[in-house]
């Protein structure tokens, strides 16, 4: 069988002599074919993607980095060249994952995440290509590749992400993620902000006892409130978290855009919330400029006195985003707001969870 020929290239051949292969220059297409191969499986037809010829990676247009795929149209090219893509045991999967690994961090002290992501020691193409084959191969095979990523400097992160190949592989670690959230139960949440208890009926007036004293039974606090709603402690509101503070910045990118508006639309109710709380005073700045700059013209006096901070095309990206994030409906709506969020929650969380017990 073909899968039997696969495992017979990876442990006679491949395996043995990995920790030398990595530095060898022309390795990185050898390990994005063959990691290509286990990634895929069961395939019958893919979305639209450019032919590949003599052997080179088929190029990505913008809808491909807007899905979030790298990998697609290459798998797409190599089924219409007639090659073939076959069932491949988890077991085998999550070999290949840690193998890989531990042979990457024999060049990167930091880690396989570090050497592909960041320092893309693979070269430009074939580092981003294996990182999104790695993350693609399922919830549980990937996770020791899944935890270098997670441990990712921030900065390195956000870095990475404004770039075409690295919005695409971090597209592709956030389904991951909620895969793995939805298997360990991580965003098992059915509502965000639960109903605050009710105070007991008053008992009708009559006669007290002697010496008896009137008690009021005190209204829950904030804390204790919080407390009663489950919290999110997945990997996808870590992720969110740690991205939080240059929100700003990758929403203006026409890149790193692509990886905020998927974060939002896989995250639970607590982040989306995270997004859309920490994106609302640049909104509304945006929402400032555009006042101040709109009277200034009606005033006649445009270019003495308000400008904006972003230039045209960024100000587009950051607005383009911002609306996918519902972050308009968030400041001034916040309950019809809720109402959305606890729905698009719902159903994302069931489609993660078969999606999640079809790609372990």
């Amino acid at each position: 069988r073909s899968s039997d020929l696969l495992r017979l290239l990876w442990d006679d051949l491949l395996s043995p002599k990995l920790n030398a292969l990595v530095s060898a220059p022309d390795f990185g297409a050898v390990l994005t074919r063959f990691t290509r191969k286990c990634a895929y499986h069961g395939l019958n037809a893919l979305g639209e993607g450019a032919s590949l010829e003599g052997g080179n990676a088929a190029p990505i247009n913008t809808n491909h980095i807007q899905q979030g795929q790298l990998e697609e149209p290459n798998v797409k090219a190599d089924i219409q060249n007639g090659a073939p893509y076959f069932t491949v045991q988890p077991t085998f999967k999550e070999s290949v994952v840690n193998e890989i690994c531990r042979a990457l961090k024999q060049r990167c002290t930091k880690g396989a995440a570090q050497a592909l992501i960041v320092e893309k020691i693979l070269g430009e193409t074939h580092s981003g290509a294996v990182a999104y084959n790695l993350l693609h191969i399922g919830a549980k095979p990937c996770a020791h590749f899944f935890n270098a990523v997670d441990k990712l400097k921030s900065e390195d992160l956000t870095a990475a992400a404004s770039s075409a190949a690295g919005a695409c592989v971090f597209q592709r670690f956030i389904l991951t993620a909620a895969a793995r959230d939805s298997l360990a139960g991580a965003t098992a949440t059915t509502t965000f902000a639960p109903k605050v208890p009710q105070a007991p009926a008053p008992k009708p007036a009559g006669k007290k006892p002697a010496g008896a004293t009137t008690q009021s039974t005190p209204a829950p606090t904030a804390d204790a409130t919080a407390s009663l709603v489950k919290k999110d402690t997945g990997s996808l509101i870590r992720f969110i978290r740690r991205i939080t503070p240059f929100l700003p910045t990758l929403v203006a990118n026409k890149y790193a855009g692509y990886v905020v508006e998927c974060a939002y639309e896989h995250s639970s109710i607590e982040g989306k919330e995270e997004i859309a709380k920490n994106l609302a005073e640049f909104y509304q700045s945006i929402v400032n400029e555009d006042d101040t700059v709109r009277n200034e013209r009606y005033k006649g006096s445009v270019g003495f006195g308000a400008v904006h901070s972003l230039d045209p095309v960024a100000r587009n990206i950051a607005k383009k985003v911002m609306v996918k994030c519902c972050v308009e409906q968030y400041v001034h709506r916040r309950a019809d707001w809720l109402k959305l969020a606890e729905r698009q929650s719902n159903v994302k969380r069931m489609m993660m969870q078969i999606l999640a017990n079809d790609t372990i």
